[in-house]
């Protein structure tokens, strides 16, 4: 395996490879497609616009969950029974909002749940340890996935 793409151990100690930051980086930007492509075909394809709604919701439904999944298995080897509780409680809210709320409703709330992880992740001492490049990410992305989520909201109002 080539050495820019691998952890190693030094002197005791795991050491990421310089690659992560730029992966990560790739993966969280190529996430973003989704939430500019779909409402962009609500924004074209008005015929279809439940379809778009449909995926967009479960997207922004799913990429929520892996952030709030994530949390756990911090939360657990640095035993925050805190992060474990918000982690439930906010999935719960997020769940029920995926399922009972409008298209255009549950765009606003999960653009606000966005933020509230977002928020979480700079304000609680589990997430101290985060590198700046990943906090500065995590804020790019939870930025434009928000904005283009509130897009679709006005979107998805327009057409009823």
């Amino acid at each position: 395996m080539h050495q820019l793409t691998r952890a190693r151990l030094v002197s005791g100690t795991l050491v990421q490879s310089p690659s992560v930051p730029a992966t990560a980086t790739w993966l969280g930007r190529a996430g973003l497609a989704p939430f500019l492509a779909l409402p962009a075909g609500m924004l074209v394809d008005s015929a279809r616009l439940t379809l778009w709604s449909n995926l967009l919701s479960a997207y922004a439904f799913g990429i929520l969950t892996f952030l709030l999944g994530a949390w756990w298995g911090i939360a657990l080897l640095k035993r925050y029974t805190s992060v474990l509780v918000l982690s439930n409680v906010l999935f719960l809210l997020l769940l029920s909002a995926f399922v009972l709320m409008p298209a255009g409703s549950f765009f606003l709330a999960a653009a606000t749940c966005f933020f509230v992880v977002l928020w979480t992740e700079r304000r609680h001492a589990l997430f101290a340890p985060q590198p700046d490049y990943y906090a500065r990410l995590r804020l790019q992305l939870s930025s434009v996935a928000s904005a283009a989520l509130i897009i679709a909201a006005m979107l998805s109002w327009n057409w009823r």
